[in-house]
């Protein structure tokens, strides 16, 4: 079952990267393993996102190495990487990672995060990881994902939502190894005047592939289209100062004494020859084909559960693409997005040989790129609900408290929301209804139909997980309980007042759709 990805047919046109049949559900015993730059915002507001971005690019390379080369499917997305893997890398990949992370905190002063989650647990939360691979030139793949794993793992890691992968005593014998990876490059200036980081999430609610009309869309405002847009300007590349390159690259050591940084120092030496000074450039590899050709094989554009681009165009066109962007989540909220623009690129290289299919190189936009871009996406999310909950007014609220055997609230013909709030047995502790004052303007009634499909009682009994499960579906017509003149169970006896110095129940907060008429809540406690 390791082989799964390494044996998947790739696709080479990235238009196909929408299409559910290039992918495959990968197996539930496999994990997502994310590292992530803790703080990069703050680092990018200092100026320091290339650090972020070459920190990011290093996961990587430290996690190809400890694996032997293996193939395996991951992202890079500029403040960190997410890599998807079977149990038997799972233990090597994080010693190399929690390796790593000492060297980042003592040379870099960042913290790197590392999580993971198996795919079972993804699962369960209703998500998938699905996997396809998208050649970007002569054997070079990179991996797409889709069905949202990808995402839930990065957002419960970041959050701190999933425990921190700790260090065991095999982690201070794990020698870190970072060979292959170089970030000698400038930054890349833009050929029509902007670069332009895009990122694009959909509404899952919204039917039809709007993946497939986004990208059309900017292939079409690009006018010669988005393979015209690679921001890796060939024609624009300058070498670094030696002594930039040294001063940047003995960071990724824990010592500039170690053997793989002395190693790495002649390293440095003769690439200096062959791409600074143009010496004996054909006498290890063609440096001027490797040059040119590391515009094919960057990963400019890519897909893990959202689409990801860093292109080169005009002004105007930028702003015709966030124009599209815009009105489409302003209209039917069809999808979610984040952009930044800047004049520069950044180039982090992975390099085997010079030969073609044997090096790939990290795109990512100056100035903030994936992860400014990544902010403003969630903060568009985030104001989405606020104004969502912006448009109810309170019109009911009503706590029970531990002698209460029953609530009962008549909703008349109120359109509206439950807020419930549940204690620690899986009773009601407290329930706030909204009343809906609506307007045409707040109204999707593509999504208001498919309240109505079939109904749910959730009765106090059930176990509060599967009310929970049932809430937040957001199908049919909640009945919580039983309906106003319908015979129920005869409530049990009260119980005993708690003692003060008991702890406060905890809380969770749910809130779902209820349209019915005449709707009564019925709670036995």
């Amino acid at each position: 079952m390791t082989d799964v990805y390494k044996n998947l047919e790739s696709i080479s046109d990235f238009k196909e990267f929408s299409n559910a049949r290039h992918y495959v559900t990968l197996p539930s015993d496999w994990c997502c393993l994310v590292a992530h730059v803790d703080g990069s915002e703050q680092a990018v507001s200092e100026g320091r996102y290339r650090d972020v971005n070459n920190v990011g690019a290093a996961c990587i390379m430290a996690v190809k190495n400890a694996l032997n080369k293996e193939e395996f499917p991951y992202v890079f997305v500029g403040d960190g990487a997410t890599f998807v893997l079977p149990e038997v890398h799972r233990l090597s990949a994080v010693n190399a990672l929690l390796a790593f992370s000492k060297i980042v905190k003592k040379n870099f002063k960042l913290d790197l995060i590392i999580g993971s989650m198996y795919i079972h647990e993804i699962e369960q939360l209703g998500a998938t990881v699905e996997v396809a691979r998208y050649e970007i030139h002569s054997g070079m793949c990179i991996a797409l994902f889709r069905g949202g794993g990808v995402t839930l793992a990065n957002h419960k890691v970041q959050n701190g939502e999933v425990p921190e992968e700790d260090a065991t005593d095999s982690v201070y014998n794990t020698r870190v190894n970072i060979e292959g990876l170089s970030c000698r490059w400038n930054k890349i200036p833009s050929k029509h005047g902007c670069i332009m980081t895009i990122l694009v999430l959909d509404n899952p609610k919204v039917p039809g592939n709007v993946y497939e009309y986004v990208t059309g869309q900017i292939d079409a405002i690009l006018s010669r289209g988005i393979t015209h847009a690679n921001p890796v300007n060939t024609e624009f590349l300058t070498w670094k100062s030696t002594r930039q390159i040294i001063r940047e690259e003995r960071r990724f050591h824990a010592s500039t004494c170690s053997i793989s940084f002395i190693v790495r120092f002649f390293e440095i030496m003769v690439v200096v020859m062959l791409f600074k000074y143009k010496l004996f450039q054909k006498a290890l590899f063609d440096v001027p084909h490797y040059i040119r050709e590391s515009k094919s094989h960057a990963d400019y554009r890519k897909f893990d559960d959202m689409l990801r681009m860093v292109i080169d165009c005009t002004q105007d066109q930028a702003n015709a693409i966030e124009f599209m962007l815009q009105d489409m989540h302003q209209h039917g909220h069809k999808l979610f997005y984040g952009v930044l623009y800047s004049t520069h690129s950044l180039m982090a290289c992975e390099f085997s040989n010079g030969t073609d299919g044997n090096h790939i190189h990290y795109i990512d936009c100056d100035n903030g790129g994936y992860a400014l871009a990544a902010k403003a996406l969630k903060e568009q999310m985030e104001q989405r609900v606020s104004d969502r909950f912006a448009i109810h007014k309170p019109i009911l609220e009503t706590k029970l408290d531990d002698d209460d055997t029953s609530l009962e609230i008549d909703r008349s013909t109120i359109e509206g929301e439950f807020s419930l709030t549940f204690g620690d047995d899986g009773c009601i502790d407290h329930c706030l209804v909204f009343g809906d004052y609506d307007d045409q303007r707040h109204h999707d009634p593509s999504l208001e139909a498919s309240y109505h499909d079939e109904k749910h009682k959730c009765r106090a009994d059930d176990d509060v997980s599967i009310v929970l499960e049932k809430l937040e579906a957001g199908q049919g017509d909640f009945e919580l309980g039983a309906p106003k003149g319908v015979e129920t169970e005869k409530p049990r006896k009260k119980k005993k007042k708690k003692s003060k110095s008991k702890k406060k129940k905890k809380k969770k907060r749910v809130e779902t759709k209820a349209t019915e008429e005449a709707a009564a809540l019925v709670w036995e406690a």
